[in-house]
């Protein structure tokens, strides 16, 4: 019976987390297709405040993200090759965190550009976490 790998488990698993996020701007962009957008009223002031609030949170996540990378690579030199899947799902679940507040900044205050912006931030956090 062959063993798990840690890393080839990282890998399977880091596909499927770009998958879902790349999902979630697919989920957005049908949503916008069947005309049935959430109606929510905010007024126009708070949402820059409200956008520039997830954008600070989504740039919050770059230094947990690379001290997690930083324990992950640690955990691999010290031979203890089972944390290396803790430490990958714990980055990837991180690395999703933007992509989900763009799709709730879509889905209340109909903003496009936030939604890009933190799928694309979203995105470049899990090619920084990519496992080896």
């Amino acid at each position: 019976m062959k063993e798990n790998n840690p890393r080839q488990t990282a890998k399977i698993l880091w596909i499927a987390f770009v998958g879902a996020v790349l999902v979630y701007y697919l989920l957005a962009f049908i949503v916008k297709q069947s005309g049935k957008m959430p109606e929510i009223h905010i007024s126009d002031s708070a949402r820059l405040p409200v956008f520039l609030g997830a954008l600070l949170v989504s740039l919050g996540i770059l230094p947990i993200l690379l001290n997690f990378r930083n324990l992950r690579d640690a955990r691999v030199k010290e031979g203890l090759e089972d944390e290396y899947l803790r430490f990958s799902v714990l980055m990837f679940t991180t690395c999703e965190t933007p992509a989900l507040l763009g799709l709730a900044l879509y889905l209340t205050l109909q903003q496009v550009s936030g939604l890009l912006i933190l799928t694309g931030l979203s995105l470049v956090y899990l090619f920084i976490s990519r496992p080896e």
